[in-house]
């Protein structure tokens, strides 16, 4: 196929897509080929056992061809965004999400008082079932629980939570890591046999965890940012709202202290 130096032009190439595939819709991009020629299109869909690439050009007509016949930035391009699309896709990065009670004790709150605590973690498991390494995965938490205290209307409880964040340099392809949460305290209080409030409050106060919402951000190396919110329970999203941690602070060449954007 013969064509001009800086025209657009038409790829030509009958396939059929299986195997691992990133499917989605990108934005128009103009990709230049080895030899100069450039076109404007979309990404469809990206075939990693096959090593091909659909594009949709302007026109809308479909055509599959090897990413190597564009120059190298635009191969990154098709791989960054094939990531994205396999770190989106539900199948690609999938979560579970398990409460731990890593340490327990008992003490004394004061005469007739009983207290007890519970130290608890959430255990995030994040396995890749994509064909792609996933690199430098930031990792946002956000912890919920709820706390009783007593009161002579009866308990009062209170809404807490806890917020943090972990980093995960990467995952490669079928493989899991584990983000633990920082531990959050539950305390559990009650009146030793015949002791009693005198304002009418009730002698037993809990503690409960109702969940934990994780947000794991990847940003590829052409700075393109792709977010996946998960949650344990999944009506933490609709009960609960989200508290992003505080930005971190480093320490200057001055000393002083600057705040880390997230």
């Amino acid at each position: 196929m013969h064509m001009k130096r800086g025209r657009r032009w038409s790829l030509l190439l009958g396939v059929v897509f299986c195997g691992s595939i990133a499917q989605g819709t990108s934005k128009l991009h103009i990709f230049t080929s080895q030899q100069g020629q450039v076109v404007s299109a979309r990404i469809i869909q990206v075939d990693s056992q096959r090593g091909l690439v659909e594009l949709e050009l302007e026109n809308k007509q479909r055509k599959k061809v090897k990413p190597t016949v564009f120059i190298e930035s635009d191969q990154a391009y098709i791989r960054d965004w094939a990531i994205g699309q396999a770190f989106m896709a539900s199948s690609g990065f999938r979560f579970k999400g398990e409460k731990k009670v890593i340490e327990d004790w008992s003490e004394s709150g004061g005469i007739g008082v009983n207290r007890e605590f519970e130290k608890v973690v959430y255990i995030c498991d994040l396995k890749n079932g994509s064909a792609y390494t996933f690199e430098n995965i930031e990792v946002e938490y956000c912890v919920y629980w709820e706390q009783e205290y007593p009161e002579a209307s009866g308990e009062r409880k209170e809404r807490l939570d806890y917020s943090g964040r972990n980093s995960i340099n990467s995952v490669a392809p079928r493989t899991a890591v584990a983000v633990q949460t920082d531990p959050v305290t539950l305390v559990y209080q009650y009146l030793a046999g015949g002791y009693y409030y005198s304002n009418g409050a009730t002698g037993k106060q809990s503690s409960k965890m109702k969940g934990v919402w994780l947000k794991a951000k990847l940003t590829t190396e052409s700075g393109e940012t792709f977010v996946r919110d998960f949650c344990e329970p999944a009506s933490v999203m609709k009960q609960q709202v989200w508290k992003a941690p505080p930005k971190a602070e480093v320490e200057t060449s001055s000393g002083k202290k600057k705040r880390k954007k997230k």
